[in-house]
């Protein structure tokens, strides 16, 4: 399925996936070509809930102000692949809980391609929650991680869990947090890769 040219999904789901909901293998949705998913609200994954399998791809689009009452405000990813390209946007969603802009669980797979996280908010994790072995997420191609808030811990990424985030020619700078790292929290045998020239201010 493919949503293209200025698609601008607006609905509201009880439990999950308040704009596009996706699951299982073979399972996949293209959002491209200045495509914005706003103003959905649901339990988990106010924007996107990508699961079992599923792939999602957003080019040049945008998710913005979602909300979701657990995790996961503007997407919700378990066990599922997720691809941020072309100057897409992850911005300004809000999660109760966890992963105001990305919440990643269960051997899920996060890549950002010269795409941002900005101005997310949730309790921990204000961009970026990835929580448990397998889950990989990258930051590539000058990709950014800002201005995003965690009231508790990981303003920008909170990765914990033998989970993976690689930084590379990327940056995580000007996030905040109520408690520990501002930038990114790297716990419980977790693998933080910086490189490239990459920074984490």
């Amino acid at each position: 399925m493919v949503w293209a040219a200025s698609t601008v999904v607006t609905i509201t789901a009880a439990e999950s996936g308040g704009g596009i909901g996706n699951a299982g293998s073979g399972s996949a949705i293209t959002v491209t070509n200045s495509s914005l998913v706003q103003a959905n609200a649901a339990n988990a994954g106010g924007g996107i809930n990508n699961h079992s399998g599923g792939v999602v791809t957003l080019s040049a689009s945008s998710i913005f102000s979602n909300t979701a009452n657990t995790n996961g405000g503007g997407i919700h990813n378990s066990g599922g692949a997720i691809t941020l390209a072309n100057g897409s946007l992850v911005q300004q969603n809000r999660a109760t809980n966890s992963g105001g802009g990305i919440w990643n669980e269960a051997s899920g797979s996060i890549t950002l391609h010269a795409s941002s996280v900005t101005s997310n908010t949730a309790s921990s994790g204000g961009g970026i929650h990835s929580s448990g072995a397998g889950n990989i997420v990258s930051l590539i191609g000058g990709s950014h991680v800002a201005h995003n808030i965690a009231t508790g811990d990981g303003g920008g990424i909170f990765n914990i869990g033998q989970s993976a985030v690689t930084i590379d020619d990327s940056s995580v700078v000007s996030n905040t947090s109520g408690a520990d790292g501002g930038g990114v929290v790297n716990w419980q045998s977790s693998v933080l890769t910086v490189t490239n020239g990459s920074r984490i201010e």
